[in-house]
């Protein structure tokens, strides 16, 4: 059978309608998960594995370790800059440096 699924939150909407299946699968002993419509396109799948950023996990889900971590785009993504300009500077043998300008948003 399925042990877990993750979901699109759709903006969780009216009576929390959006993410309303993670209480039932939880029920059900199904680990659940959705992602931030705004970091992932509804409806489709690879845009919810490559971008999506969990944004509520049922009890089965958090015993597995998937966790809610509210570090937006900017946080997170810039790790991915700052090894990107050391990986380049190694393998390129250039200088690369990480100039935090900071993010007013």
């Amino acid at each position: 059978g399925v042990r877990a699924v993750v979901f699109n939150d759709a903006s969780i909407g009216k009576d929390a309608a959006g993410i309303a299946g993670l209480t039932l699968l939880e029920a059900l002993g199904v680990a659940a998960a959705a992602v931030d419509a705004a970091s992932a396109e509804i409806g489709r799948s690879q845009s919810t594995f490559d971008e999506g950023i969990i944004s509520h996990a049922n009890g089965p889900a958090r015993e597995l370790g998937v966790h809610y971590v509210a570090a937006g785009h900017y946080a997170t993504e810039r790790l991915g800059v700052q090894a990107l300009a050391k990986a380049l500077g190694e393998r390129f043998g250039v200088e690369a440096d990480y100039i935090e300008l900071g993010n007013p948003v």
